[in-house]
């Protein structure tokens, strides 16, 4: 049943269903399989994990963009909030949670496997762009011009 997750629209299918929180069950009755094994193989299946962490990512940003925008017509009127809302504001505001953004690997093998997909040759200019990078360096591995 890997077959069915060759085509990139079951694989979203798939990945829209869990992100919805669907059990194996209701995955596993819409795509007519009888082992449930064969979902949580699924699920753990690169593509459809990068696509739900997308779709989950996707719908974390719309609710914060919606918060973001109530919280800023309240400040508008930041008269109106008192001392305790504004530090709590402020805090979750910081730019603390801006600057940790996580990489989540799956995603990033998974966008990696799509481009070369697309470009067969980019595998090649990369291994070429390292290598001229690695030429690049001095013995003592600094770049050439660097000072020790």
């Amino acid at each position: 049943m890997a077959a069915v997750l060759e085509d990139t629209e079951n694989v979203k299918r798939v990945a829209e269903l869990l992100a919805e929180g669907a059990t194996r069950k209701i995955v596993a009755d819409t795509f007519g399989i009888k082992d449930l094994d064969t979902i949580t193989r699924w699920k753990r299946d690169p593509r459809v994990k990068a696509k739900v962490r997308r779709l989950i990512d996707d719908r974390a940003v719309d609710v914060s963009r919606k918060v973001d925008s109530t919280i800023e017509g309240r400040l508008q009127h930041a008269h109106d909030l008192s001392i305790k809302e504004l530090i709590e504001i402020r805090k979750e505001y910081g730019g603390t949670k801006l600057a940790n953004k996580e990489v989540d690997d799956d995603a990033l093998a998974t966008q990696a496997l799509e481009l070369l997909e697309r470009d067969p040759e980019l595998l090649d200019k990369l291994t070429a762009l390292i290598e001229e990078q690695e030429q690049a360096k001095e013995p003592d591995g600094h770049p050439e011009g660097a000072a020790s």
